[in-house]
């Protein structure tokens, strides 16, 4: 019996990560860097199914890639919007110990 690999990925690109997850994959984190938001992905097949995508021969279901999408979107706006408060929170901090 073959052990399964489980790989390992991290993307840009939105519409990229919502098709591997369509094929299996699973979203580990978001990581916010000086050029945006980072997908880790996690699961067995991401190179096949990576480069299915890349060469335009993905097949998935569009409602099930519009599911993930959506899901994506309001995960990557969260943490934008929880980083922009933690900022200003610790801005208004520093601005209260200098009075």
């Amino acid at each position: 019996m073959q052990a399964i690999l489980e790989e390992r990925m991290a993307t840009a690109d939105l519409f990229r990560s919502a098709s591997l997850l369509c094929h299996g994959a699973r979203l580990e984190k978001l990581e916010h860097t000086e050029r945006g938001i980072l997908f880790v992905l996690s699961g067995a097949g991401l190179t096949n199914a990576d480069a299915e995508y890349r060469t335009g021969r993905a097949l998935v279901n569009p409602l099930e890639l519009k599911l993930h999408l959506n899901k994506l979107r309001d995960q990557m706006f969260d943490k934008r919007s929880r980083e922009a408060r933690d900022d200003s929170g610790s801005r208004n901090y520093a601005r209260q110990d200098r009075r």
